[in-house]
């Protein structure tokens, strides 16, 4: 988990806040009724209006998930997750400083569509998989509604190359495993990456501090997670072989490139919007 810091007021898309505003939507009428659900409430959201909210908590969170920290696109298999949940402060429903970018937390097939140049291979290693669970589909024309509909695809076109593999339900994790629960450690707590540390197969070591708020997410549940996981420590590691080899003969040599790293990595900007999946276990390495 890494803090997440929210953009002011004057920044968030004036297109979202507009549409909260405007009277034709009676958002504040719904609120204050108690027949109307978080839900139904929540979902009164569409279109481009809500696709424009999901792209600012993405660059937010530097495109990756609020919890577990997988990459995360702006498209279908990205969710827009309540931090307190609507069902219980439904007044937080449209607030933007509750509102998260997650992973659908292996709830469904991930679907992929395919770019121009991408490999099988280069998938598979993007989502941490073996490339034998990978499912290829061509969109034809006659079957684009099919599509559309069965996978929850806006912007899919005749012609276009998926790429599908099931993700295991019974190993749920963020968004969808922690439900209505309020957790206890938030990447809104500017110290909340402090409470974390890894084990070498990619797992959360518990502590009393974090142990609910893991449960609750299922941040040890999913195997591709924690393989995930495993394979950033490696890249650590690596890492910090070079920064041995290159500054090791000059210990303040060393921690003051150490911390420019650091720094580098956990850096958002309009010329670096992406940060690196489990970017945050890659500097708890680096610090440990």
């Amino acid at each position: 988990m890494r803090f997440i810091s929210k953009r002011s007021e004057d920044r968030i898309p004036t297109s979202f806040t507009n549409w909260v505003d405007d009277p034709v939507n009676r958002v504040s009428e719904k609120i204050g009724n108690p027949e109307v659900t978080g839900t139904e409430l929540w979902n009164t959201l569409r279109g481009s209006t809500k696709k424009k909210l999901r792209e600012a908590l993405l660059e937010d969170q530097g495109y990756i998930c609020c919890y577990c920290g997988k990459r995360i696109k702006d498209d279908d298999n990205t969710r827009i997750e309540h931090l307190k949940p609507k069902s219980n402060h439904k007044h937080l429903t449209f607030d933007y400083a509750n509102l998260l970018a997650s992973c659908q937390g292996a709830t469904k097939n991930v679907i992929h569509i395919v770019q121009a140049g991408e490999l099988l291979a280069d998938i598979a290693e993007q989502y941490g998989v073996n490339e034998a669970y990978l499912e290829e589909v061509w969109v034809q024309a006659d079957e684009l509604e099919l599509f559309r509909k069965k996978y929850d695809i806006e912007n899919l076109q005749a012609g276009d190359r998926l790429v599908i593999f099931p993700e295991i339900g019974e190993q749920q994790h963020c968004d969808n495993k922690k439900g209505n629960d309020e957790i206890a450690l938030t990447p809104l707590q500017k110290n909340c990456v402090h409470y974390f540390a890894y084990d070498q197969a990619g797992k959360v070591i518990l502590n009393e501090a974090n142990k609910t708020t893991v449960i609750s997410l299922g941040l040890n549940d999913n195997t591709y997670l924690n393989r995930l996981r495993k394979k950033t420590l490696d890249e650590a590691s690596y890492l910090k072989t070079l920064l041995i080899r290159d500054f090791g003969h000059s210990k303040s040599e060393f921690n003051q490139k150490r911390l420019a790293l650091i720094q580098k990595l956990d850096a958002i900007s309009v010329q670096r919007p992406k940060l690196r999946p489990f970017v945050f276990v890659i500097i708890w390495s680096l610090n440990n």
